[in-house]
């Protein structure tokens, strides 16, 4: 039975690789992503192990001052305490911290959930007497995300030194189980997998495999020129169900009277992947789509596409979040076989500017002629309250 799946899996994977039509594109997209993972590995190695000597060293020094009979100077505190803040709170360039003779005045915006933690910290600084607080605490909310964001915020997760140590240990243990085998190995290369994905991607196992609705969203922009007025490319995008005509990964589009949209779009080895979406936003005026998937669908995901003139015709921008299927397993799979949103957009917009701008695009091994689709001007449609209209995160 395990020979026969493993043969049918290799026949799969053989004939998406060596397809005489997409074969040869499909193996050269993989060598540069094989070329980009290596390149990011190899930086995010001399990441990791530069951050794990400056932790040793920090180390070594935060013990040698704590047994040193040394009174540090005031400057020297201050500047102690500014090290552990960004260990200890998501905003520490909102606090300002001064000292005088060895008292510590630690002031400014902090969450609340973080003000005991922060004033702990600051009382355990090699050389501190005592600590003032003049913590401002709030909770956090959508307004206050939006005064904070990219202000000193901290990096949620493990440091790059710990990444690389359960990347390390991770992938030993699983090697180890995987050789040892028998139930033993078995439970320790489980073990050691999830140590090393949990390294590598920097989230939580339920986030990896998308385990109770804990999907980490994928968010891209995608900017392109095309050589078209901004009305016309514009009415192009809100015409969906022309889409299949030249567009290789969409299928199917079908409009239905509730003003849904049902798509049907190539997935992995040769499978369908259908959902419901809805737009949320149309605006002829500001030449702006937005959309959203309806509750439910396999791919959760939801849009926004902006048409700007420019010198050459249209900037096109379009921005998009989804949830893989899967978690970020699902995604990483996609992505090894070029279905992945990204990668079927790159290419089926390349067809669309071809259609606009030469009049004719290749799909489905065919090629179509923009006048065989036709063009109309798209009309203003009602536009949806504000509870539906659509934010990305």
């Amino acid at each position: 039975m395990r020979m026969s799946l493993a043969s049918l899996g290799i026949g799969a994977a053989l004939m998406y690789w060596f397809d005489p039509e997409h074969g040869r594109r499909r193996r050269v997209e993989l060598k540069n992503q094989a070329i980009r993972l290596g390149n990011e590995g190899v930086r995010a190695l001399d990441i990791a192990t530069r951050d794990f000597e400056n932790r040793v060293r920090g180390f070594v020094a935060e013990n040698r001052a704590r047994l040193s009979r040394e009174i540090p100077s005031d400057e020297t505190i201050v500047q102690r305490a500014r090290a552990k803040l960004g260990r200890v709170c998501s905003h520490p360039s909102l606090i300002e911290t001064t000292c005088q003779n060895g008292r510590l005045l630690v002031k400014g915006p902090v969450l609340e959930h973080e003000r005991d933690r922060v004033l702990e910290a600051m009382a355990r600084v090699p050389g501190v007497r005592a600590v003032e607080n003049a913590l401002e605490p709030f909770v956090e909310s959508r307004e206050t995300r939006g005064i904070t964001h990219g202000i000193g915020a901290r990096r949620r997760g493990f440091t790059p030194a710990t990444r690389l140590m359960l990347g390390v240990g991770g992938g030993v243990m699983c090697l180890y189980g995987l050789r040892r085998g028998g139930l033993f190995g078995s439970i320790m290369a489980l073990l050691g997998g999830g140590m090393a994905a949990r390294g590598v991607t920097n989230m939580h196992l339920r986030q990896i495999v998308g385990l109770g609705g804990a999907r980490h969203p994928i968010a891209f922009t995608k900017t392109f020129e095309v050589h078209a007025p901004p009305d016309e490319v514009f009415g192009w995008f809100s015409a969906p169900e022309h889409f299949p005509r030249f567009m290789s990964n969409v299928k199917e589009v079908t409009r239905k009277p509730n003003g849904q949209y049902h798509w049907k779009v190539a997935g992995p080895l040769g499978t369908d992947i259908e959902w419901n979406a809805k737009v949320t936003r149309h605006d002829p005026d500001q030449h702006l789509l937005a959309w959203t998937a309806e509750p439910g669908s396999i791919v959760n995901h939801s849009g926004v596409i902006q048409c700007e003139p420019n010198r050459e015709g249209t900037r096109v921008t379009i921005r998009m979040s989804y949830a893989p299927p899967f978690g970020m397993l699902g995604h990483g799979f996609a992505k090894l076989f070029a279905v992945d949103p990204k990668t079927q957009m790159d290419g089926d917009l390349v067809r669309f500017k071809s259609l606009l701008e030469q009049g004719k695009a290749t799909a489905h091994g065919q090629t179509v002629r923009r006048e065989e689709i036709g063009f109309q001007k798209p009309e203003a449609r009602p536009q949806p309250n504000a509870e539906e209209q659509l934010q990305l995160h």
